[in-house]
């Protein structure tokens, strides 16, 4: 009976969960304002990098590695741990959004928001200003020769914040209240 248990025990610590989402995934930038995940094609460039992260939710401090793929396609990116283990892996297209993970609860990960994270760093100025106007949110960018900072904001209320300068990048929800900093690989 206990070898029994043990094996289920283990077949079910190894079994993977996933989410996947048909239509268009909506997510709700504040309490009161919302709307669906820009399309990959509005993504200009092709960009591959690997990344040390370290983030805070509340009291939960995460650290670990990120391979990330984005282009006018997809969005790729496939989270590990500080020891190479495979956490998450997460696929957006047009036409889907895939969240697998053998140690995660996918029902319980909104990877929708992941992907809004992204495209707030990674997608340009000009996209982005167009789908918060149409959200009724407002959006900044200020750069200089060291360092551009991205804002977004409701009603005077800082919602989000995006610092990236060469090599770093250190990115806040105020409204969900975490916070990651990722230090970014060769591209």
């Amino acid at each position: 009976l206990f070898v029994l248990a043990a094996t289920v025990w283990m077949l079910s610590a190894c079994a993977s969960s996933s989410k996947s989402l048909k239509e268009n995934a909506v997510v709700y930038y504040s309490n009161s304002k919302s709307g669906e995940l820009i399309s990959p094609e509005f993504f200009e460039n092709s960009l591959e990098e690997n990344q040390q992260m370290q983030g805070h939710y509340g009291e939960k401090k995460i650290t670990g590695m990120s391979w990330m793929q984005l282009n006018d396609s997809l969005i790729h990116l496939m989270i590990f741990s500080s020891m190479g283990n495979e956490i998450a892996n997460l696929v957006y297209t047009k036409d889907s959004l895939i969240f697998t993970s053998k140690w995660m609860d996918a029902k319980k990960v909104k990877p929708e928001y992941i992907i809004a994270d992204i495209q707030f760093v990674y997608y340009p100025k000009n996209v982005l200003e167009k789908h918060f106007k149409k959200v009724g949110l407002e959006f900044k960018e200020l750069k200089n020769e060291d360092v551009f900072v991205r804002t977004l904001s409701e009603n005077d209320t800082l919602l989000m914040k995006m610092e990236k300068s060469k090599n770093q990048i250190r990115f806040e929800n105020l409204i969900r209240k975490y916070e990651y900093q990722i230090e970014r690989g060769k591209e």
